[in-house]
């Protein structure tokens, strides 16, 4: 790649050349020499590194309507993103090593940028953990019913999911909401409206789902990653964990 600008950009930015070889940058520095390979000249674009996105959900197969892989890969791409992480919640979910090969076969015929599907942490899935390990970056629990998914409320299986993540060596990406919390909300405000969607799905709900999963967490030693907080006392909550682990 020739005569590119560095970042942070603007008129001061420093152009420089790139060597690029099986997919590495192997070479920078201002007015390469090119040893016989294609030449992409930059004019002075900026050169940014592509970004990762590691929660997408493109609902295909079956939901295609609303994004599938072929337009949300697209997109993703178009903005700069050049790898994507799946966070499924469409069926055919991936619980079992055959269905989580399946998808992602399903999904490399599709995808413009690079992916990985994560795997869903259910009880149904317990048996199948070590097999599909090697096949994704880290298993999704949802303690909260979700769009698609169900949420979990009994401890002892929350606890049992724990263990079994720990031991098969993945972390936990954790939809965190109080199952009993949000039942509860849509028993008392039924006919909420989008201005009250607080009281039905409360900040109080994450904040006790957050303290569970992370006191499962120190109590089966699995690693913990806590999804998309929008709560104040959430964040307090993760960073307070964080700073005692360290």
């Amino acid at each position: 790649m020739r005569d590119a600008r560095a970042w942070p950009p603007g008129p001061s930015a420093a152009r420089l050349d790139l060597r690029v070889s099986a997919g590495r940058i192997v070479e920078s520095g201002p007015e390469l020499a090119a040893r016989g390979e294609p030449v992409l000249e930059a004019r002075g674009r900026t050169l940014i590194p592509g970004l990762v996105d590691v929660h997408v959900h493109f609902r295909d197969p079956g939901l295609e309507r609303k994004e599938g892989w072929q337009h949300g890969s697209a997109g993703a791409l178009h903005g700069g993103v050049t790898a994507v992480v799946e966070v499924q919640n469409n069926p055919p979910l991936s619980t079992s090593r055959q269905a989580l090969q399946e998808r992602i076969a399903h999904v490399r015929r599709r995808s413009r940028v690079d992916f990985g599907c994560l795997a869903n942490l259910l009880p149904a899935s317990l048996a199948e953990l070590d097999g599909m390990a090697p096949l994704t970056p880290a298993f999704k629990l949802f303690l909260g019913g979700s769009t698609g998914m169900g949420g979990l409320e009994d401890r002892e299986t929350l606890r049992t999911l724990f263990r079994a993540a720990a031991a098969a060596g993945r972390m936990i990406v954790a939809h965190c909401e109080d199952e009993e919390l949000l039942k509860q909300g849509k028993r008392s405000f039924p006919e909420a409206s989008v201005a009250e969607h607080h009281l039905v799905r409360s900040h109080a709900a994450e904040e006790r789902s957050i303290d569970t999963a992370i006191a499962l967490a120190r109590e089966t030693g699995a690693e913990l990653h806590v999804f998309h907080i929008s709560s104040a006392g959430g964040v307090a909550r993760v960073r307070a964990a964080r700073a005692a682990r360290t």
